[in-house]
């Protein structure tokens, strides 16, 4: 009996005691305090918390406006499938949408432009309505107003306001550029000063660096066609090809150094190393092969193909010399014609209208042809060497009248 009392007195006091524990328990959860409170401002004070840890990040995080860094709005998704990082990054956006705005202020003044890229501090900057553009690097497009240019690198494209679908990649490309359009410029300060026309493409550093207003040319090569200002039709391929050239038209240079002192001349052709070199006004020249027509200054219409063919020559024109060597000590002479390897004239190299063929072939004198050198033992052909009628240079030829003669004679 004592022990069934004892038992009865224990479970009394087990269920009380689990009675009292149940009353003390806050379902409410109002015992905890910021920042684990349950729908309390998540205010960190003295930046004394931190969200999330290394060991325990958040899984998501669901953002309506955007995200404050340093007191300024640093990450965010203005409207229209936008993003923006970085400080005022498409800060004054209104309706343009898809735009990538990485950096600090970059397109910061867009309102209505779409469809833009920028990466780097300022790039797009002053950009407002225009769109398609992609700017990468600080200061890339920073004056843009146009629509569908690229710019990668420093200050690529930076004053460009009107100019469009043109293509900057490195340090200040097409930096000066204000309205031209539909150019290309790669490498290092290329197109640098180009400020209005168009269709240049310009491949190297410093390539067309100091073109303002011309068009249409095409240089590709470490500073090719660095001089040419207004020229037009222009093409360099090789480092410092047309490098002098100022204001000369429709040149095509291809070659280390091809129509280096190029300033004027107009239609000239230049394949090879050094080829017209020294030109600086000679027009209407071709040259094929390393260092043809090498010291050629004002001399035109000349035509040179082969190693150092016409080599010497400076101020002569109507020129031929096809062959190594050939022609290679005229200088001044004109009307010439050098075919073969070695095909020369003599020391002085003031010939006019002669012509040397054959492998050493060398003419002396004015108006004579060589053919074949000293080793030659027979010269000959299918048919007799015809000689042509000098009736061609006699005037008022009339035939001879018997009838007139046999009257003078009765």
């Amino acid at each position: 009996m004592k022990t069934k009392f004892f038992t009865l007195v224990f479970l009394l006091a087990a269920v009380c005691w689990v009675h009292r524990s149940s009353a003390q328990v806050n379902q409410q959860l109002s015992n905890l305090i910021s920042p684990t409170a349950v729908n309390v401002s998540l205010v960190p004070k003295n930046k004394s918390y931190n969200l999330g840890s290394l060991n325990k990040p958040w899984k998501k995080l669901y953002l309506d406006s955007a995200i404050y860094a340093g007191g300024t709005k640093f990450i965010s998704i203005p409207v229209n499938n936008s993003i923006a990082i970085g400080t005022e990054a498409l800060k004054a956006i209104e309706q343009g949408n898809a735009n990538v705005a990485v950096g600090s202020y970059t397109l910061s003044a867009n309102t209505t432009g779409t469809s833009n890229v920028a990466f780097g501090t300022e790039a797009l900057y002053s950009n407002t309505t225009s769109s398609y553009n992609t700017a990468i690097g600080t200061y890339s497009l920073f004056n843009n107003a146009a629509n569908a240019n690229t710019a990668i690198g420093y200050s690529a494209l930076f004053h460009n306001t009107s100019g469009y679908s043109n293509v900057a990649v490195g340090y200040a490309a097409l930096q000066n550029n204000i309205n031209g359009y539909n150019s290309v410029a790669v490498g290092d300060s290329a197109l640098f000063n180009q400020t209005t026309n168009y269709g240049n493409t310009a491949f190297g550093s410093k390539a067309l660096f100091s073109t303002t207003s011309g068009y249409d040319n095409t240089a590709i090569g470490n500073r090719a066609l660095f001089y040419s200002t207004t020229s037009e039709w222009n093409t360099a391929v090789g480092a410092y090809a047309l490098y002098y050239n100022t204001t000369g038209t429709l040149n095509t240079a291809m070659g280390h150094g091809a129509l280096l002192n190029n300033t004027t001349g107009d239609e000239n052709t230049a394949i090879g190393l050094q080829a017209l070199a020294d030109n600086t006004t000679g027009i209407n020249n071709t040259a094929n092969g390393e260092e043809t027509l090498r010291f050629n200054t004002t001399g035109g219409s000349n035509t040179a193909t082969g190693w150092q063919s016409l080599g010497s020559n400076t101020t002569a024109s109507f020129n031929t010399g096809d062959g190594f060597e050939a022609g290679d000590n005229v200088t001044d002479g004109w009307y010439n014609t050098f075919i073969g390897s070695d095909a020369n004239c003599g020391s002085g190299g003031h010939l006019t209208n002669s012509t040397a063929i054959g492998n050493l072939a060398t003419v002396t004198s004015n108006n004579h042809v060589v053919i074949g050198n000293s080793s030659i033992t027979s010269i000959g052909g299918f048919a007799k060497w015809s000689n042509l009628s000098d009736g061609r240079v006699k005037k008022k030829i009339k035939k001879k009248v018997l009838g007139i003669l046999l009257n003078n004679l009765l």
